[in-house]
């Protein structure tokens, strides 16, 4: 979001600078005087006065960023943007307690007793109760010893409303676009976005039209069995899909 503003900005700034101070139009208005016995007003004549109406502080720029629009080709999800302002000490110490609870709850399930039976009453006022089933993992408290971002382990990171885990992502190319054909954050301008429309237009009009027709030579089974055979892993025979497990035997 923060570069779709950025890109809008230049190019409104950009654009208004071409366009410049626009040429106010004239209007002509009534010249009034009063009349020398009656006192009355009357016209007397017309003059040409610039109309205000069209001045910049009052109907605003020619190009505002309001009526630029920006969508991206393929948008990713905020989650996964690797940014984690939003993610806080406070909100991760929410997290690790509620993740606590559920432990202290499980530990009385594994207890094998009722929550709501005396017999659980009489465990909680002696502390948590340890585990009776063999293996059974609990957790008795957690707490947050180093908070450090953007480290996380991806279940809490999940829990939090981000999801990146890459440390470096770099796309190489969309379609028959590559990076040489993208502009840099500093060559941002309303000149170079336009030289580089067209030089898009020229590499979709260079690529050959898709007439919507698909030819097919095999048959898509056909084309598994092909790999299947490549790998030595040869059918005999076809796979009954409604095989019971009991035998057809009927008779």
């Amino acid at each position: 979001m923060g570069l779709k503003r950025q890109i809008v900005k230049r190019l409104c700034a950009d654009g208004n600078e071409v366009v410049g101070f626009p040429r106010l139009p004239t209007i002509k208005m009534p010249v009034v005087e009063p009349h020398e016995k009656s006192g009355a007003l009357v016209v007397v004549g017309e003059r040409e006065v610039e109309d205000y109406t069209m001045h910049p502080l009052v109907s605003g720029d020619a190009f505002r960023p309001e009526d630029i629009r920006l969508e991206e080709v393929h948008q990713m999800e905020s989650t996964s943007s690797g940014v984690c302002h939003h993610v806080t000490r406070h909100k991760l110490e929410k997290l690790i307690a509620r993740i606590q609870s559920d432990y202290r709850k499980r530990a009385f399930e594994t207890a094998e007793v009722d929550l709501q039976s005396e017999e659980a009453f009489d465990l909680a006022r002696k502390g948590i109760p340890r585990a009776r089933l063999f293996g059974a993992q609990i957790i008795y408290e957690c707490s947050v010893k180093r908070f450090h971002l953007p480290c996380f382990i991806h279940e809490l990171g999940v829990n939090l409303g981000t999801t990146a885990s890459c440390a470096r992502l770099r796309r190489a190319s969309i379609g028959p676009f590559h990076s040489s054909h993208a502009l840099l954050e500093k060559q941002i301008s309303l000149q170079n976005i336009l030289r580089n429309i067209e030089l898009c237009r020229r590499i979709m009009n260079s690529l050959g039209k898709d007439e919507g027709v698909i030819y097919e030579n095999n048959s898509p089974y056909e084309e598994v069995r092909d790999v299947v055979d490549g790998l030595d892993l040869h059918i005999d025979h076809e796979y009954d899909a409604m095989r019971p497990v009991w035998p057809r035997n009927y008779t």
